[in-house]
């Protein structure tokens, strides 16, 4: 031991595990057997670990959301994430990238959350990107240990299945917008009924409204089915501008598609239903049949707009097709001479 002023002795070292030790005291006058006993009982530095769940945005496919807790005895040094893109499938061909995440390094247990845009790094069909987290400790004598999650995988769809899911979207998208315009003249129909029954009525009694309210209730249906349509095909767009050159021409008439779309229901016409409704309860003939009345012409402009969304959308189908029938032949065309 090393002796500093007067009777002070030092002595340090780094214990790697736990072990005995004994101090023995003597000087010129003593030579003491006696000696203290002591125990160093050494903690191990733990591994860290780490957990990891992630959601998917269904309206943003390309969007990840990622939620998980690391912990630690000591503390940390970095949490990372990191990810492989192999393009169009070819494992030999790939980049390998690490994103530094923010944490606080003393605390042992903590949540964080993290996002990613698979738009930024995957650019076309086929492409492959592998991704998992590293959280790594603070060990200051042995190196920093790390911890990985699960490995997490997404594979962009070939050109194939793009093509495929379009079609099938497609195809529902226009039978749903067909079945609206035919339940719109329907509705039509029995709204223009109703208001020549009631002119000859002097009271409206129970039956006559729960007529109302059925025709109110169909009307709500086809507001909601038209909203689940538009959805649709803002989905449909989106899948197929990511991972497709779309003609800039089938992009506006995309584009003034969804303004008719709005158009289809637009708040004057809400207002006026919410008004028949409310109506209901007093029953005021006179007021019932002029609302109707605007009802059925409202109606009739209701499908009228449809009508045009349903020809433009055929319209636009149309083009794209035969833009990528187009492009198709020239390609083969071009192997075919190769």
């Amino acid at each position: 031991m090393k002796k500093n002023n007067g009777n002070t002795f030092e002595y340090s070292a780094v214990f790697p595990k736990s072990l005995h030790y004994s101090i023995k005291a003597n000087n010129t006058f003593v030579k003491s057997s006696d000696s203290l006993f002591y125990t160093i009982t050494v903690i191990q530095d733990a591994f860290p670990t780490i957990t990891v769940s992630e959601m998917k945005d269904t309206t943003l496919k390309s969007h990840l959301y990622f939620q998980g807790v690391i912990k630690d005895d000591y503390g940390f040094s970095r949490l990372t994430f990191n990810y492989t893109i192999s393009y169009n499938g070819d494992t030999t061909h790939k980049i390998t990238k690490t994103d530094n995440l923010v944490i606080n390094k003393n605390i042992n247990q903590q949540q964080f959350y993290y996002s990613f845009d698979l738009s930024q790094t995957i650019k076309n069909p086929g492409d492959q990107i592998d991704y998992y987290f590293e959280v790594c400790d603070n060990d200051g004598i042995h190196g920093s240990k790390c911890a990985r999650s699960g490995m997490f995988k997404f594979n962009a769809p070939t050109i194939e299945a793009i093509e495929n899911l379009t079609a099938k979207q497609e195809q529902n998208i226009l039978k749903d917008l067909e079945t609206t315009l035919s339940e719109a003249k329907k509705l039509e129909q029995q709204i223009d009924d109703l208001n020549k029954r009631l002119i000859d009525k002097n009271n409206l009694n129970w039956q006559d409204k729960k007529q109302i309210e059925d025709l109110l209730d169909r009307q709500k249906d086809m507001k909601e089915n038209l909203e689940r349509v538009q959805q649709q095909n803002e989905q449909k767009n989106a899948n197929e501008e990511q991972y497709k050159n779309i003609d800039q021409s089938i992009m506006d008439k995309q584009k003034q598609l969804n303004e008719l779309f709005n158009q289809v229901m637009d708040e004057k016409m809400k207002k006026m239903f919410d008004e028949l409704r409310a109506m209901l309860d007093k029953l005021d003939k006179d007021k019932v049949n002029d609302l109707l009345e605007k009802m059925k012409y409202s109606n009739k402009d209701l499908e009228k707009q449809l009508d045009r969304t349903l020809e433009l959308f055929k319209q636009i189908e149309f083009e794209k097709n035969l833009s990528e029938a187009i492009d198709k032949l020239n390609k083969l065309a071009q192997k075919q001479d190769n």
